[in-house]
């Protein structure tokens, strides 16, 4: 079962679309001000708060891309897999030397076959 948190579409989510959907959000904002008449900047409070979310839209970020990484190395099949590779359990995939073999034995039974007498 996966913990992962649904990502969505608002402009607080770093995924949304545009590279910074802070800035977009912020710069409408901003415009929508203008046309209310209001020409003041942003608080440094609001500056303060833009920053905190975007860092953690960061840490958010690079908690998503480990979980990534620890999900598919503990997989199932990858577990088997290593396992596998050092001599513990059955093989999921054949080996140059299981193919070589069978090879080998395929052709000694067709040789045996054509040196046996014919009736």
């Amino acid at each position: 079962m996966s913990r992962r948190r649904k990502k969505d579409s608002s402009p607080w989510n770093a995924d949304a679309g545009s590279p910074e959907p802070l800035s977009r959000f912020a710069s409408c904002a901003a415009a929508g001000s203008r046309k209310r008449g209001h020409t003041a900047l942003p608080s440094p409070k609001l500056k303060r708060r833009y920053s905190r979310l975007r860092d953690r839209q960061v840490e958010i970020r690079a908690a998503d891309e480990a979980l990534d990484e620890l999900e598919a190395a503990s997989r199932p099949e990858t577990i088997a897999q290593k396992l596998a590779s050092k001599g513990f359990g059955p093989r999921g995939r054949a080996t140059a030397d299981d193919v070589l073999s069978r090879l080998r034995a395929r052709a000694e039974g067709v040789a045996a076959t054509s040196a046996a007498p014919q009736a």
